[in-house]
Order: C-alpha cells, then structure tokens, then sequence
C-alpha cells in the first residue's frame, strides 16, 4: 500500500480521503499498516495508530478548532471517527 500525498490537495478533499478511508476499513474489515516510506513510522515494522479520546477531550478539541478559524481562517484539523458507547 503506498502512501498518498495530500500536499496538493485542499482541505476538504483531505477529509473525504479520510471519511474513504475509515468506510474501507469498515467494509474490508483489515486495516493496512504504515511504513517509513507510507507514513511517520520508524522501523522495519509497519504501525497503526489508535486514539482513545473521552469525549469531553473531543469537545475540546472542536471548541479550539473553531476559534482558531474564526482568528486565522484556516483549519489545520477534522475529527473523522468512531465513538462507541457502552
């Protein structure tokens, strides 16, 4: 799997790329691991990256996000996910 480089794609291309991605996942039920040459990893062996956020921690985040914009008007992230409730 090669990396993709989103350095000339705009934001909102960006996050349907991920949006894409995470339905992959889903309907392929494997997720691909990065290497040093598809992502940040250092090493021999491929990674994936997990988060577990408290969702107070996600309001956070959006809450910042969108008064960064309001300063700068430029988004520098979007939450794409899966919150699981139990």
């Amino acid at each position: 799997m090669n990396g993709i480089d989103i350095s000339a794609m705009t934001f909102d291309e960006i996050n349907i790329k991920a949006v894409d991605n995470l339905i992959n996942i889903l309907k392929d039920k494997e997720i691909h691991g990065s290497t040093t040459s598809s992502g940040y990893i250092v090493g021999n062996t491929k990674a994936v990256c997990f988060q577990d956020t408290p969702l107070y921690a996600i309001t956070q985040n959006v809450e910042h996000e969108r008064q960064r914009r309001e300063k700068i008007s430029m988004r520098s992230y979007a939450i794409v996910g899966l919150a699981f409730y139990f």
